[in-house]
């Protein structure tokens, strides 16, 4: 499969997860048995690549290819993050803290950045997962750079419309705040019988 539609493909995953965590179910769903994430996994020798023509070379960088099955990998972890709740997710939350304390890869610190990115969770710290995002972004020749500028543009864009709502909500509580004057207004001013 074509590693660029992969990502493309995985990233709408994770949107679309993420855009549905916004809004909590209330039915619990079974647990998915994706691994936790605890260290970067071992990976099996690469087969070597087939000889490239000199034009396509220049575009691609070898180093950047992910390591087999992680970003997927990831993407299950966050599915089944998702369907956390209470004490497990809480226990989820520190087991990748752990992880990320004790080996700060890429795999780990998205991994990390993804429990501290769930909406409605009560450990939420968006600064923190852009923090720990940043030199995974930052890094052209990661592998997994692909999904922290999905997951770091997912934060931002939820930021962005969390203030947006703000703003509407003051709005809205302030032409109800007028409305109450102006009736309060008429009512008082009516001539009385």
């Amino acid at each position: 499969m074509n590693v660029r539609l992969a990502v493309a493909a995985l990233g709408a995953l994770v949107l679309a997860l993420a855009l549905a965590g916004c809004v909590r179910g209330s039915t619990p769903k079974a647990p998915v048995t994706a691994p936790p994430i605890l260290a970067t996994p071992a990976v099996p020798a690469m087969p070597a690549a087939p000889a490239m023509a000199a034009e396509e070379e220049h575009d691609v960088i070898r180093d950047a290819r992910p390591r087999p099955d992680e970003a997927e990998r990831l993407l299950a972890y966050f599915e089944r993050l998702k369907r956390l709740q209470g004490a497990e997710l809480a226990r989820e939350h520190e087991s990748a803290r752990q992880a990320y304390a004790r080996t700060a890869s890429e795999f780990n610190r998205i991994g990390y950045a993804m429990t501290l990115s769930l909406p409605a969770a009560p450990f939420n710290d968006d600064t923190r997962a852009l923090e720990l995002l940043q030199p995974v972004v930052r890094n052209n020749r990661n592998g997994l750079r692909a999904l922290g500028v999905l997951l770091t543009t997912f934060i931002q864009e939820r930021r962005r419309l969390g203030v947006n709502l703000a703003a509407a909500q003051q709005k809205l509580d302030a032409l109800r705040s007028l409305e109450r004057r102006l009736i309060e207004r008429d009512q008082s001013n009516a001539p009385r019988k």
